[in-house]
């Protein structure tokens, strides 16, 4: 069976600082069998698991951009709780042309977004 994805980030950052699929289990307070279940896509992998993680590897911040982006995608959907008016908007417009996007349009959108938030955080 396919380890997916989330799984294989998980087992290869294992291997390089040198824990076992126990250890992390022990860390996040679930069953080596669980653990297995989720690498293997056969459980969903817990939203509540990124600080965990995050904590118990000490990842830098690209790996935990990696981690974040794994679990979203391992979760199928997402939930969004607009703050405003003009985030609902937002995300509603969103809704309407996403199924006509190509993959292509979809990676410029998502760069164009990191690229936003990074000049939020300058000001």
């Amino acid at each position: 069976m396919d380890r997916s994805e989330i799984g294989e980030f998980l087992r290869v950052t294992r291997a390089k600082k040198g824990y076992r699929l126990k250890h992390l289990a022990d860390a996040l307070e679930v069953s080596s069998a669980f653990l297995s279940a989720v690498e293997f896509g056969r459980k969903p992998v817990p939203r509540y698991w990124r600080e965990p993680i995050v904590k118990f590897f000490g990842l830098s911040e690209g790996d935990t951009e990696k981690l974040s982006a794994l679990i979203d995608r391992a979760q199928g959907s997402v939930t969004i709780t607009p703050a405003s008016p003009e985030e609902s908007g937002l995300i509603a417009a969103y809704e309407r042309v996403r199924p006509m996007l190509t993959p292509v349009q979809l990676e410029l959108f998502t760069q164009e977004l990191k690229r936003a938030g990074e000049k939020g955080h300058e000001t």
